[in-house]
């Protein structure tokens, strides 16, 4: 079942409500934000036993390098979506026609808070200890497996 969250973000206090995506959407979106990410995700996981601020700081620099405006824009858009803000005690979309561009102007630290909050309310599970760092080679269907003469990896299933 799809939940709405709501977090008071950045120093004018705005509430912001984020809806889950669907199954489907969320999963196009995961994909995605995986490949955005890129090696920053297994670099901040490295020797990490918990998700903590520590690798969301690693993941945030290491961003800087993989990420490009048309990035930023779909991960924008396709979360303003499912995004209101409470403005005088009423939500309103995002998506409202001027909102999303006079709300965040000037405001790029709140707007990324808003981008995290968005990204941990839908994807919170996956990127958390219960998650991808509960996961270990041994659980996966396949592994990479090294040749001894340093030639390119192979895979082969788990047995």
């Amino acid at each position: 079942m799809r939940k709405t969250k709501q977090k008071r973000i950045g120093g004018r206090g705005y509430v912001y409500h984020v809806t889950q995506f669907g199954a489907r959407e969320g999963g196009h979106v995961l994909v995605r934000l995986l490949k955005i990410l890129g090696g920053s995700v297994g670099e901040a996981l490295q020797g990490a036993t918990d998700f903590d601020m520590g690798v969301v700081g690693k993941v945030i620099a290491n961003l800087a390098t993989t990420v490009d405006e048309k990035d930023l824009d779909y991960l924008v858009d396709t979360f303003a979506k499912t995004t209101s803000v409470e403005i005088e005690g009423k939500p309103v979309p995002l998506t409202a026609e001027g909102v999303l561009d006079v709300h965040f102007a000037g405001e790029y630290t709140e707007l990324s808070q808003w981008l995290a909050f968005a990204v941990e309310a839908n994807f919170g599970d996956f990127f958390g200890a219960a998650g991808i760092l509960k996961a270990k080679a041994s659980d996966l269907p396949v592994s990479a497996v090294s040749s001894a003469d340093g030639s390119s990896p192979s895979i082969s299933p788990n047995t």
